[in-house]
């Protein structure tokens, strides 16, 4: 599948079905956030895989009692190693770069599901303690997301998202381009064909875009 097409199937899944997911599916999902760019390639994630129903309900109650967790046949629980992070980067690393490159993995495993047709869903709200003593995490390793792995039969309406327009500054906050000279909303239609996929409008979209920009 195009990338395009994956940004615009990935979704957030909260019902899932008895259909498995296939062993070398998994594989390849765990392999695209192994992938993940990371700060100074440090790699700091983990993956702790869960398939045994009795834990997956713990782990459903710890994260607030959603119950709709313990559905999916697959839950991949992303840790931190904290400690490389910690000796290379300091506080900034255990506070902010430890959690960024968990991000990227999760990103990516969210978009590989998308790429495969399996469903999925990034959990935040959970009791990070729980979680550890649950899964034996060592005290060094930090949990940081659930992601809920399998197929379903729901059908997501897609959230809206704000206009491009809308979250674009200028060489600093509240930097504007003059609209007569950087006409976003006129070309929304063809940046709205290009996120759905189709492709030759796209690349001509953005070869005007960028032509734009350039003169200016």
């Amino acid at each position: 599948m195009e990338l395009d097409q994956c940004l615009e199937k990935r979704a957030s899944y909260r019902t899932y079905n008895d259909k498995q997911v296939a062993w070398e599916d998994l594989i390849s999902v765990l392999n695209a956030a192994r992938l993940a760019p990371s700060s100074g390639n440090l790699q700091n994630w983990s993956f702790i895989i869960v398939q045994k129903q009795e834990v997956r309900e713990e782990i459903s109650k710890a994260a607030l009692n959603q119950v709709w967790i313990n559905q999916a046949p697959i839950l991949i629980v992303v840790c931190s190693r904290m400690e490389n992070v910690k000796r290379h980067y300091g506080d900034r690393g255990e506070r902010l770069y430890a959690i960024q490159n968990c991000a990227a993995a999760i990103n990516n495993i969210l978009l590989k599901t998308a790429d495969l047709g399996i469903a999925s869903c990034w959990v935040n709200a959970f009791d990070d303690e729980a979680i550890k003593r649950i899964l034996k995490i060592p005290e060094t390793v930090v949990p940081q997301g659930i992601i809920t792995i399998g197929y379903s039969n729901e059908r997501v309406e897609k959230m809206k998202r704000y206009d491009l327009d809308l979250l674009l500054h200028f060489d600093e906050w509240n930097g504007k381009k003059v609209e007569g000279l950087f006409p976003l909303k006129q070309h929304s239609k063809e940046l709205k064909e290009t996120v759905l996929g189709t492709k030759e409008k796209g690349k001509g979209f953005f070869a005007n875009f960028l032509s734009r920009f350039k003169k200016r």
